[in-house]
């Protein structure tokens, strides 16, 4: 989903891809979800099956991360 959220956000996003393994990096799981506020601090850590992105939380979660003060 991140292609489409992408067009929409003037930050970056990163999907962890067979090329590029991001989960082992930052310690997470296929299909968890890393929320960072806008000074690169993790704000929310959601590991699957929570990270399911219909989920209400996983969007607050983003809109939280994205507007509020860090």
């Amino acid at each position: 989903m991140a292609d489409e959220f992408r067009p929409i956000v003037n930050y970056t996003i990163y999907q962890s891809t067979q090329k590029v393994d991001l989960w082992s990096k930052i310690g997470g799981m296929k299909d968890d979800i890393f929320v960072y506020d806008r000074c690169g601090l993790l704000a929310y850590y959601i590991p699957f099956p929570q990270s399911y992105i219909p989920q209400r939380f996983v969007e607050l979660a983003m809109i939280t991360a994205h507007l509020d003060s860090p």
